[in-house]
């Protein structure tokens, strides 16, 4: 969304080239960003793992490992929420395919997706 604003006042608006050059990068930076996001998941498979992908990498985590699931924010723009797994090695892997703005009724889908994990961890260990 903000690409579409920023690119059009960098290129008809009365600024220095170096501005309007900075203008665009962080359009299409942040763009780009945004879109890559979009390819981020979660997935808890039946035969006791979790494939995590993050905007730059994926991991399979064994349920074993996983110690807890909590909602953590993201400490940026917007401050965004999102669940967080906590490993038994004290390692956490944020879940950035839950992310999501500080808006009503947001909280309350965290805390769905995050008693759904917290079922499939508890299912496997019941077992």
């Amino acid at each position: 969304m903000a690409a579409i604003l920023l690119i059009p006042l960098a290129l008809t608006a009365d600024l220095p080239v170096w501005f309007a050059a900075a203008l665009v990068a962080v359009a299409v930076g942040g763009g780009a960003y945004a879109a890559v996001g979009t390819l981020s998941h979660a997935s808890a498979l039946a035969d006791g793992w979790l494939e995590v992908r993050n905007r730059l990498s994926t991991r399979r985590l064994q349920r074993a490992d996983i110690e807890r699931v909590s909602l953590a924010w993201t400490m940026g723009v917007g401050s965004n929420r999102r669940l967080v797994v906590h490993l038994k090695d004290g390692a956490t892997v944020p879940l950035a395919a839950t992310e999501s703005l500080p808006l009503p009724g947001q909280r309350r889908a965290l805390e769905e997706q995050s008693a759904e994990l917290l079922h499939w961890l508890r299912d496997h260990r019941s077992q």
